[in-house]
Formats: structure tokens, sequence, C-alpha cells
């Protein structure tokens, strides 16, 4: 059975931790406390620091928290930032090794857990997190830059703080970044203070390529998890959508809030099922469906112009066009000779016209699905076809088979009765 190597050398760990401590940009938030138990007390709990904060599940009273400790000679530092984040009520030791024992069962030999040591791989603090009610959103820190993740993660009213994954290649250990407002490190190893960490000195990369916790770290970030009481939308819409040459930070920001703005989209253009859930988002976090999920993406990349890649089938050929936009892609088209401005075309999706060269000012185009150019489709003398039209305006004249209608251009249009099939009226 694959063997997980444990964090072990504690002594160089700790000689990290010291590093810091030295280090001024490390302010303690809080003092230790003396405590004392018999020797018996001391080999069942953990040292703790004392301190006033406002548990985010019970936001109408102040808890004391009590930030819990490892003992050096045990790796339970993945169950102490969970108790860190959330309070000590959140999970105890057998509980995890409940969860850890269920998930080693259909790991496929890969060691999750030590229940001797306390270890615990990433796997069982997300499920724990899970069962309590919690949403867990890994973050890739390697695509997607801080200025950007940080502010989009905290829309999301529930945001508890991050999980920090930190080490390099057998040294592991998990700290806890909690969210109020501000950020503040906890770190379960003995001696080692909270302190807080400005936004522009979190999760930052440095010269050497990796990320760390603040500029006092010594050891890398090798993964990072968001957690929180509801789903990270905003986040998976920036995650689905980013590139190079994206907009500024306020500007992203404010599409994605804007795409999920129900009062700002054009709600004849939602099916039902992105209208229910819209209605939803307006009073409670619900996660979407990948549909929907599809549909935010269209949403804000159409609000920002951003780039995409369309894949474009014309008759035996195929490509894929990166563009922004409609003109782009009609530039790019006209560039390969795929198309000429005196041979009328049309985009077809799905077996429906989206677009025609013709009709310029119609554009229904799905810019997720794929792109068929073909010629336009027109009636034949003798054929046998259904027409659709709408003709909006005052009704001038009516006569036994026909009504007369000016329309806001003061053009005339009769219309046969047999062919009306619904007549809408508005008032002023």
């Amino acid at each position: 059975m694959p063997r997980i190597r444990y964090i072990g050398g504690y002594i160089k760990f700790k000689e990290n931790i010291d590093q810091e401590k030295r280090t001024p940009t490390a302010v303690p938030l809080v003092q230790e406390t003396a405590l004392f138990h018999t020797k018996e007390e001391e080999e069942e709990e953990e040292e703790i620091i004392e301190e006033e904060r406002p548990m985010q599940t019970f936001p109408a009273s102040n808890q004391t928290i009590r930030v819990v400790r490892q003992k050096e000679d045990d790796l339970t530092c993945g169950l102490r930032c969970l108790q860190n984040m959330y309070g000590e009520w959140i999970v105890d030791k057998k509980e995890m090794d409940t969860v850890a024992s269920k998930l080693q069962e259909r790991s496929h030999g890969i060691e999750l857990f030590n229940p001797n040591l306390g270890f615990y791989a990433m796997e069982v603090l997300e499920v724990v997190l899970q069962q309590k009610g919690k949403w867990v959103q890994r973050i890739d820190i390697d695509k997607i830059s801080p200025e950007y993740y940080l502010p989009i993660v905290a829309c999301n009213p529930t945001f508890t703080g991050y999980i920090v994954t930190l080490g390099t290649g057998t040294l592991k250990h998990y700290v806890a970044i909690r969210y109020s407002g501000s950020y503040r490190k906890i770190d379960s190893m003995p001696g080692v203070a909270p302190c807080q960490i400005g936004i522009n000195d979190l999760l930052r990369r440095r010269d050497d390529g990796l990320v760390y916790c603040n500029g006092a770290s010594q050891c890398p970030v090798v993964c990072l998890a968001a957690v929180g009481g509801s789903p990270f939308v905003e986040y998976n819409m920036l995650h689905s959508t980013w590139s190079h040459g994206i907009p500024d930070v306020s500007a992203y920001q404010s599409a994605i809030v804007n795409s999920l703005d129900w009062n700002k989209q054009v709600r004849r253009t939602l099916t039902s099922e992105e209208n229910d859930w819209y209605r939803k988002w307006q009073t409670s976090r619900v996660m979407p469906s990948q549909k929907v999920l599809d549909k935010l993406e269209r949403v804000l990349r159409t609000a920002m112009s951003l780039k995409r890649d369309v894949i474009v089938h014309n008759k035996d050929q195929r490509t894929i066009i990166r563009c922004g936009h409609l003109d782009e892609l009609l530039k790019n088209l006209k560039i390969m000779g795929w198309t000429s401005s005196d041979v009328p075309f049309t985009f077809v999706q799905s077996g429906n016209v989206r677009y025609h060269s013709e009709s310029p000012g119609v554009n229904q185009i799905d810019w997720t699905d794929t792109i068929h150019i073909e010629p336009p489709k027109h009636p034949q003398i003798g054929g046998f076809y259904t027409f659709r039209s709408s003709v909006s305006g005052t009704c001038t004249e009516k006569q036994a088979s026909t009504y007369t209608v000016r329309d806001k251009d003061g053009h005339t249009h009769v219309l046969l009765k047999k062919s009306v099939c619904n007549i809408r009226i508005e008032n002023d």
C-alpha cells in the first residue's frame, strides 16, 4: 500500500517558524495564557489561546474562540486547522477518524490518514466540512493572481477563510487564514502566535516563483482552499472566463456582480431553468446547474467582450477562431475567404439560424456552441412554408379581410386577417 511521508522533521519546521517570529511583520494579535493541568490532563488537552471574536455561525453573540494547538509529537494540524477556523465544536478526532476510515476504504490503496499521529489528507478535511454544510472551493493559484481572486472570493457573504497547505517535498502543514473584514493567519504549531496579514501582502508570488502566506513566511503554499457557508459562484465564473489581457479588477468584479443580477438581464432571452435559478439567487446562494453556469459565463463574456475560442464549420472544413465579439469573428472569416460581402450567408447552430448576413441587426449566437456557415434558405415557387412575422404600430383601417397598420416610422402595412394569429394591445 502506498504510504504518505509525514512532516516528521518538526525541528526543521520549528526553525522556520522561529525565523518568522523574529521578522517584524509577523505581529502577534493575542497573548498566550498560562494553563495549569495535571499530567493526565496535559496528555488529553491541547495548549490554547483565548481570543475574543464573534462567531459567523451565530453573528448575534460574542463567543470566546479557543485557538487550539497541536503537540510537538503529533500531526493533527489538519484537525486543528478546522477547529481554529470555526471553533472546537466543529469536529473532534474521533469524527475525523471515522470520516477518514470510510474514505480510506475506497481510496485504492492511497493512505489518507494516520490514526496514531493524527495526520489527515486534504480530501478528509473537505468531506468533513461538506458534512457540516460548508462549501470548499479549491483556488487555482497557478492560474489566477491574488489581486483578482481575493476580492472575488470575498464577494461570498458567507466566506470564512482559507485552508492553506504549506511545505515543499515531503514537508506539509495546514494553517488557517480566517477572514472577518481582514485576514488573520492561525498556526496550530506550539509557540506560533496568530498574525494579521495585509491584503497587499497576502498569498503573493515571490521571485522564486512560489506563493507564500505573507512576506515573513518561510514555507511556500502548495494548496489553497476557500471555505464558507454557500457556493463560490463568483469564483467559478472568474475561473471559467480567466485569460491574459483581462480588464482591471474592479471592472471584472463589477461585471461578475452584474451578471448575477436578475434585474439587469434581458429576461426574454432566459430559459425557464435560468429564470428559476435567478429567482432563487435573489434570496439564497444556491449552486447553479452546469447549463445555467454556462449561461452566466456567456453573459459575463458578452459584458466584458472577453475573447473566447469559437468552433466554426464550413462544408467539410473546420477551424477555431479566438475572438471577443461578432465583428471580430466576421472579420476573421472574411480574411480566411470563408465569407464574402457579395455572397449572403447564415450562421446555423443546433439547426436554427442565429445570424443572417442580410439582416445584420439580428444576432442570437450562442458562443459556447459550434457555428455552421450555410447559404440562406429562400422559399421556392410551389413550396409550402410557414411564415412568422410581427408588426408593431397603430391600426388605422379595418376592412372585411385586412388590417392596415402604421408603424412608428410612418410606414403602412396591410395584413390579411387570416394571417394574424395574435394581437397584443399596449397601453401608453
